[in-house]
């Protein structure tokens, strides 16, 4: 989880400084939200895979 939110939160601070106006603001944060909710599951995915990779090449053998 640490490696979804250290870069999440180094793009969301590029976009921060970028940001003229409120605006601009929000839509950095919502592409951060979406970032940390995307990754979240990307990595959540490729751990219950692994799992059950595991557990079905254990059962093979």
């Amino acid at each position: 989880m640490f490696e979804v939110l250290e870069v999440s939160w180094s793009n969301f601070s590029n976009e921060m400084e970028v940001a003229k106006d409120l605006d601009g603001v929000l839509t950095a944060h919502e592409k951060y939200l979406h970032s940390i909710v995307k990754l979240s599951i990307r990595m959540g995915l490729r751990s219950c895979c692994s799992y059950l990779r595991h557990k079905c090449s254990s059962s093979i053998h």
